[in-house]
């Protein structure tokens, strides 16, 4: 019957995403781990869409984006952080992503909070711990991106310390980036911040933080891989 109703490409977007639940429910039983609801979807988009254009006659599906990511110069690594809130909880996730010239992943990070009281300081927070985690990760030359753009402008402010909570929060990353040899911060729109994007979404489903050094999970290869191709 679903047959008479959907296209030939609605048909097999409704398999992956069954297939994804299947997939997404055994690795909550046997890892006590799951995805998002949004990566589970997006993963089975991208292999539907994947599908399609392995058959003949068929066109890809393509999903037009205003901007993408662009690597950093030669020799050098980004680092793009982002966050994720839920208001009604005040649970938080964090997504941050280390990659050099050519795209690669260098280290990547998903981390759980339970104290966010907002967008903005969910925001303030990834920026916080995503540069703690570059860090820690021993890059000590580096360019940081976040989709926030008041974030950015705070941290570029050259103000007084304010005792407000985020003001505070923003003085600790003021003094937090003097540890670096040589950082660069900018605003990157949401549509050059995928991956952080999705790992941050992800971590709302984490325990405790979560790392990956020179690889990425499977449901995240399509978005980083699309990066590389893009900016090679």
């Amino acid at each position: 019957i679903a047959t008479m109703y959907l296209s030939r490409y609605e048909m097999r977007l409704f398999l992956y995403v069954c297939w994804s639940l299947w997939q997404n429910r055994n690795k909550a039983i046997i890892e006590g781990r799951y995805c998002a609801q949004d990566v589970i979807f997006n993963r089975a988009h991208h292999l539907a869409g994947e599908y399609g254009s392995l058959v003949e006659g068929e066109p890809k599906l393509f999903v037009e984006k205003p901007t993408k990511w662009s690597p950093p110069p030669v020799g050098k690594y980004k680092l793009n952080v982002d966050a994720a809130f839920i208001p009604e909880t005040g649970v938080g996730g964090i997504g941050a992503v280390i990659r050099n010239d050519k795209g690669e992943v260098m280290a990547a990070m998903a981390l759980p909070f339970a104290s966010a009281t907002s967008s903005k300081h969910a925001e303030i927070m990834a920026f916080l711990f995503g540069m703690k985690f570059a860090r820690d990760a021993g890059f000590s030359s580096i360019l940081i991106e976040s989709d926030s753009q008041g974030v950015v402008n705070d941290v570029k402010k050259d103000e007084e310390e304010s005792w407000a909570s985020d003001g505070r929060l923003i003085d600790d990353i003021k003094r937090s980036l003097q540890q670096f040899e040589d950082v660069i911060i900018s605003f990157s729109p949401r549509g050059v911040n995928q991956v952080a994007h999705f790992l941050a979404k992800h971590a709302l489903n984490c325990n405790t933080m979560v790392t990956w050094i020179e690889e990425v999970p499977f449901w995240l290869e399509s978005i980083v891989n699309d990066d590389m191709v893009v900016s090679s």
